[in-house]
C-alpha cells in the first residue's frame, strides 16, 4: 500500500506574511523563510506545516513569480533567499 502524500497547506497566508515583511528586508542579504515571514507567523505553525510550506514556497520561487530568489542552503539544510 503506498504511503499517503503529504497534505498541502494553503500557502496564501505565508505569501501575505512575506509581503508584509518586504519593506524591512535589504537587498544583498540572505534570509531564511522564517526571517522572510516573521517569527510570529512562523512559530504559530507546526513542524509539519513549516516543512510543507517550505517546499511549496521553494517551488513558487523557482517558478520566478516571487520577489525573492533562492540562493542556496545552510549546513542545516535551511533554504536561503534574497530579494531580486
Amino acid at each position: 500500500m503506498p504511503s499517503p502524500s503529504p497534505q498541502r497547506i494553503d500557502v496564501t497566508k505565508l505569501l501575505n506574511a512575506m509581503h508584509a515583511m518586504l519593506p524591512q528586508l535589504k537587498h544583498g542579504v540572505r534570509y531564511t523563510l522564517q526571517e522572510l515571514v516573521g517569527e510570529k507567523y512562523w512559530y504559530a505553525l507546526s513542524t509539519r506545516e513549516r516543512k510543507s510550506l517550505g517546499h511549496q514556497f521553494r517551488t513558487l520561487v523557482d517558478q520566478g513569480n516571487q520577489p525573492v530568489r533562492w540562493t542556496g542552503r545552510r549546513s542545516d539544510n535551511c533554504q536561503l533567499y534574497e530579494l531580486k
